[in-house]
């Protein structure tokens, strides 16, 4: 058996283990599986019904958290998402972003996680119909993150795929000099715009469940990368109030002013498109 799997085991039987302490939440997130959407959800594909229950998330959540956080976004789902919207995510045909370039097309598509270990939802940025990177979420309470807002976007994974780093550079050469995560990123702008959520987030780098060894990689690609943002930082999770409010041009260099000024209006094309695509099915 070799470690991944070891590993993966050993986290399935600890969280069957914590469930039983979790009773009460148990028989929450039993009823909202049985409800219509979810239900036939679950049974048109059984892996998400496995990842309900196994969800990890962050390194630092307890137990009841996660399936507070598993209930909360099934509920949304039931609630607010309409099952034409939800067929289309199975189909993985919903793309929120497509570029204008007729050869070496970049795409964004939004579809549910293949595993809900880091998330349940997940956006697939596409380089000539590979996958180069991906940002896995949960709608999740703010009230788990100690904020007032009902729900917020909890995002539990962000990654380069292996061995694309040729591609990722390439499609920043081909979009306005704007990389692949940052265009995501305004997708998922426009994703909590369409749902009128209006804060973002996200795990730093120690809490991310994949960084075991402290990697150097994964403080780029969390903590450096939510600090563009002007994230704030405090108890493992970087915040990020929405809309989200650009730098002020003029204190810009006048140097980067007109380059700036390009990407600005490249990332919010892509925001405005993720929200025009998704309000097609309400």
């Amino acid at each position: 058996m070799n470690n991944f799997v070891l590993k993966n085991l050993i986290l399935k039987i600890t969280r069957f283990k914590d469930l039983l302490f979790n009773i009460d939440n148990v028989l929450r997130l039993k009823t909202i599986l049985l409800a219509d959407k979810i239900y036939t959800l679950t049974q048109d594909n059984k892996t998400l019904y496995r990842e309900f229950i196994y969800a990890i998330l962050a390194k630092n959540l307890s137990s009841k958290q996660r399936l507070i956080i598993i209930i909360g976004n099934l509920t949304f789902i039931n609630k607010i998402i309409p099952i034409t919207f939800i067929n289309k995510l199975q189909k993985k045909e919903l793309w929120l972003w497509i570029s204008d370039e007729s050869t070496n097309t970049s795409k964004i598509r939004l579809d549910f996680a293949s595993h809900g270990m880091e998330g349940f939802f997940r956006l697939y940025y596409l380089y000539n119909e590979e996958t180069i990177f991906t940002i896995g979420f949960t709608i999740a309470p703010g009230d788990i993150f100690g904020v007032l807002n009902k729900d917020v976007i909890f995002i539990s994974n962000m990654q380069l795929i292996k061995n694309r780093k040729h591609q990722y550079q390439c499609a920043i050469n081909n979009n306005s000099k704007t990389t692949p995560q940052r265009n995501l990123f305004y997708s998922l702008f426009g994703i909590a715009e369409k749902f009128k959520i209006n804060h973002i987030v996200c795990v730093d780098a120690e809490s991310q469940i994949s960084n075991d060894k402290g990697l150097l990689s994964f403080q780029a690609t969390y903590n450096d990368f939510m600090s563009t943002f002007n994230g704030v930082h405090y108890n493992n999770y970087f915040h990020l109030p929405l809309p989200y409010i650009e730098k002020d041009s003029n204190i810009v260099s006048s140097t980067h002013r007109r380059r700036n000024k390009i990407k600005r209006i490249f990332n919010n094309k892509i925001k405005n498109s993720a929200c025009l695509s998704i309000n097609k099915f309400f």
